[in-house]
């Protein structure tokens, strides 16, 4: 099997991962996997979900509240430090729902990310 290319319309050209790339010399490197922790947050008629606005290196994108897991800290412990660093609110329950693995190109290389999405009630 060659390649896979992974295209999004933010990136030019697209980004190709081969079996061939060596991970661990990467990883060797400085190279790290970023896990993150996302809240998607719906409202009771279910008509609208909370997101914000990331005004990043002047490229604005839109992403659901949430961040990087510290060390040490759980994905359910990042979701409620972040709700309250973020909203200001607490956490009354919350579902884990998916996984979404990333691979993003930044000006110091390419970032691989995996970020975790809970439902918050």
């Amino acid at each position: 099997m060659g390649p896979q290319k992974l295209e999004d319309p933010h990136l030019k050209p697209p980004l190709t991962i081969s079996r061939d790339d060596d991970y661990f010399a990467w990883m060797a490197e400085g190279g790290r996997i970023r896990t993150s922790a996302r809240a998607i947050i719906v409202d009771p008629k279910r008509s609208r979900v909370l997101v914000e606005k990331n005004l990043g290196a002047g490229n604005p994108f839109f992403n659901f509240i949430g961040g990087g897991v510290v060390v040490g800290e759980s994905l359910t412990q990042c979701i409620a430090r972040e709700l309250v660093e973020e909203l200001r609110v607490g956490v009354a329950e919350m579902r884990y729902l998916f996984v979404v693995e990333t691979f993003t190109r930044h000006a110091d290389g390419v970032r691989h990310g995996l970020e975790h999405y809970f439902e918050v009630l």
